[in-house]
């Protein structure tokens, strides 16, 4: 926990006073020990008057707290555990409500019109210069852009793609009128030339080379499914042929 304390710088009419605080999802946790020797320095400087102990006042005060307006945070210091206080947003209303001297309400305005504000939009008091929110402001606005420019591309990409489906769907349609009485698939052929035995896979591969070395047309299956493609019946035929040449060869002594 001890590395994630933020110093709070108060400069008040006795210097500088610092005060731990934490930053968790937003929420702001102020340890009232500080808090109350900022208040009690300031006090002492502009009044003149004598403190109480820091210890009664800190036990005083937790006493009006309700539980949820405060939180027990173990820190180390000078080598040892201790349990401090820190105040929630609440609980700090609570505790500075009853302060009423002039300093209570100028550590009161500090806390609520810089500390607070800054804390909650940047995440860090005192607040970044204002060269590098333009630049965050800048960069925000780049980001926005790029994600803008990348949904209209994908809408464009999207819009492309239906309009390359319903070419294929049209084509595919036209096809199916054709005359495919001098064309089979290797799953046809060999269903009439009852050799379902053989291997599809292996004799599409041969129609495939066949096809690419004489340039013979194909109609590809509108599935996409390849064992289903198409070829002239003289193509597939040669490619059984060829098949049951490597079958042989392969089961000779």
């Amino acid at each position: 926990m001890q590395k994630n304390l933020l110093q709070l710088c108060y400069e008040g009419e006795c210097g500088e006073n610092y005060i731990r605080s934490m930053n968790e999802k937003g929420q702001l946790f102020v340890s009232l020990s500080d808090v109350l020797k900022t208040l009690s320095a300031e006090n002492r400087k502009l009044d003149g008057k004598t403190s109480q102990s820091l210890i009664t006042v800190l036990k005083a005060v937790i006493k009006t707290l309700d539980p949820d307006e405060f939180r027990n945070v173990p820190l180390i210091v000078d080598g040892e555990t201790i349990s401090e206080t820190f105040l929630t947003e609440p609980g700090l209303y609570r505790v500075l409500a009853q302060d009423t001297t002039a300093a209570g309400k100028k550590f009161q305005r500090w806390l609520f019109h810089s500390v607070l504000p800054s804390i909650r939009e940047f995440g860090v008091y005192p607040p970044p210069p204002k060269q590098e929110r333009s630049e965050l402001s800048a960069f925000a606005n780049s980001l926005q852009q790029t994600v803008q420019a990348l949904v209209m591309e994908i809408e464009r990409r999207e819009e492309l793609e239906s309009r390359v489906n319903q070419v294929e769907l049209k084509v595919n349609s036209l096809e199916s009128l054709r005359d495919l009485s001098k064309f089979r698939s290797v799953p046809q052929r060999l269903l009439e030339l009852e050799l379902e035995g053989y291997s599809v896979e292996e004799i599409w591969q041969w129609c495939e080379k066949l096809r690419s070395e004489t340039g013979a047309e194909k109609i590809k299956c509108p599935s996409g499914i390849n064992i289903n493609t198409c070829y002239p019946l003289a193509l597939v035929d040669e490619a059984i042929t060829l098949y049951q040449k490597v079958i042989e060869a392969r089961i000779r002594p």
